[in-house]
């Protein structure tokens, strides 16, 4: 399994995975999250132009996973997409129960600051709370790890 965000490093992720595991199914995940600017916008939509946003959104990032399996050379019949709103960390330990991951492909968070002070990356909520295997990938190839 595999948790993509909407970054470049996604590429990296899959790629990671694919060559650990080339003939494993690859279930990416995409959690998609609501902006303070884009909850403006839903406000003064319709109950009926909010829904087509929705759709709109989650037809394009599934469009977006998509170009990302044919650029990583994953044939797209290997690959299950999960793509929901919600919480990242949720949507990424729901979907790790439900289709029985043995191993989890996520990336190293960059995010620094208040919000994560307080709340963690979503890395290491899923780190502290998986129930499988937990690979963590820097966010560059040539990166390294500073412990």
């Amino acid at each position: 399994m595999v948790a993509v965000d909407g970054t470049d490093s996604a590429y990296l992720h899959i790629r990671q995975a694919y060559a650990r595991a080339p003939h494993a199914q690859l279930i990416l995940v995409h959690a998609m999250a609501d902006s303070a600017a884009r909850i403006a916008t839903f406000a003064e939509a319709s109950e009926d132009g909010f829904r087509q946003m929705r759709v709109r959104q989650h037809e394009d990032a599934l469009n977006r996973l998509n170009d990302l399996l044919e650029d990583c050379g994953v044939p797209q019949q290997q690959a299950v997409k999960v793509v929901e709103f919600g919480y990242a960390s949720k949507l990424i330990l729901e979907s790790e129960i439900r289709f029985a991951a043995d191993l989890l492909v996520i990336g190293r968070s960059n995010n620094a600051g208040f919000r994560r002070l307080f709340f963690g990356s979503v890395t290491s909520q899923v780190l502290a709370k998986s129930r499988c295997d937990v690979l963590v990938v820097p966010a560059r190839e040539s990166e390294t790890f500073k412990w």
